[in-house]
């Protein structure tokens, strides 16, 4: 009997283990072609915010402007602190690809 208990128990955190794994590999730092951005839990979802944006020397990275975005009200705010990523719930479909939520592009401005 304590034998069975074991097996239970040692499946049951395997596959707790399995079911975390998918979202946490995301989490974290990731580098684009002219920044870095992270994805991190935010309310139960998933969202990634721009941290750094590489410019040339001497320039303030804050300065870069999401100038790119449909609404003319927010083509003003830096592209630091954009948050491009937002309302993914940590699933993945057969393709292990997430479901739901949306991910900003400022290089064009498209959601």
């Amino acid at each position: 009997m304590k034998k069975l208990i074991f097996i239970i128990l040692v499946a049951s955190i395997v596959n707790i283990q399995q079911a975390q794994t998918a979202e946490e590999s995301i989490v974290g730092y990731w580098l684009a072609r002219d920044s870095i951005f992270e994805i991190k839990n935010c309310d139960g979802a998933l969202c990634g915010e721009i941290v750094q944006v590489f410019v040339a020397e001497g320039v303030d990275p804050k300065s870069i402007l999401d100038s790119n975005n449909m609404d003319p009200e927010l083509q003003s705010r830096p592209l630091i602190g954009i948050n491009i990523f937002e309302g993914f719930n940590g699933e993945f479909d057969s393709k292990n690809t997430l479901k739901g939520g949306r991910i900003y592009n400022p290089r064009d401005g498209k959601s």
